[in-house]
């Protein structure tokens, strides 16, 4: 009698291919601050592509939140740290996302790259310029990559605007929203000067100038300033 041939099927999740990416093929993350935006169904996420492994916040109650949430909706375990160098030495960590206020964020993006460490930065990037050219100088030495997350500006509706960024941009390059601006601050006593510039917008434009100033913070009109017209990048 011949030998009996043994084989063994392994799913298609395994190997990857069209459907599926392999594990050895897949990205992981770590989020640092998930009291605010780190813990958005936009960034707190966890997939095929790319794997949530890891959480920091110095808060206790922020991060025991964002475990619960990591195993309730996400149907997975982290690990978690109070101390944001933790997360960052983590070797099952791929790539750290900074989500904590601005002044953390160019310290946190040069240690990262000199981990070893891709990016991704929530706005703005750093708090001055010198900050964010030691950023790029220390991606740059350590081969990495950094992410600016502002993909919105280019897709989607900006900041819940219902709208895309293009019409915005033009309302910008119209320099209706200088004007009014500039009337604002020369004639704070006299109404009547704003008026008759804001009687200038139709409609939508005034619109959506007041909405703008109701909804986004100031680094975020600014950004409005970069965005070509067509609203593609160039």
């Amino acid at each position: 009698m011949g030998g009996l041939a043994l084989f063994t099927i392994v799913p298609s999740k395994v190997l990857g291919g069209e459907r599926h990416i392999a594990p050895s093929d897949q990205l992981t993350k770590g989020i640092i601050g998930v009291g605010g935006i780190g813990r958005t169904s936009l960034h707190f996420t966890n997939d095929e592509a790319c794997r949530l492994t890891a959480i920091c916040d110095v808060d206790s109650k922020h991060l025991d939140a964002a475990k619960r949430q990591a195993k309730d909706k996400l149907g997975i375990e982290v690990n978690t740290y109070h101390n944001y160098r933790d997360l960052i030495n983590d070797p099952n960590v791929d790539i750290v996302h900074i989500a904590t206020p601005p002044h953390w964020h160019g310290v946190m993006a040069v240690e990262a790259a000199m981990a070893g460490k891709d990016i991704m930065c929530e706005k703005p990037m750093t708090r001055t310029i010198g900050e964010g050219k030691k950023v790029m100088e220390a991606v740059r030495q350590n081969g990495r990559i950094f992410r600016l997350d502002t993909w919105f500006r280019f897709k989607d509706t900006f900041y819940g605007l219902g709208t895309t960024v293009e019409p915005l941009k033009k309302l910008v390059d119209s320099g209706y929203l200088k004007t009014y601006n500039r009337t604002i601050a020369r004639n704070k006593d006299s109404a009547s000067p704003c008026t008759e510039n804001i009687n200038k917008l139709n409609d939508n434009q005034e619109k959506a100038y007041h909405d703008i100033l109701k909804q986004m913070e100031s680094h975020s009109v600014t950004l409005l300033y970069g965005v070509p017209s067509s609203g593609k990048t160039e």
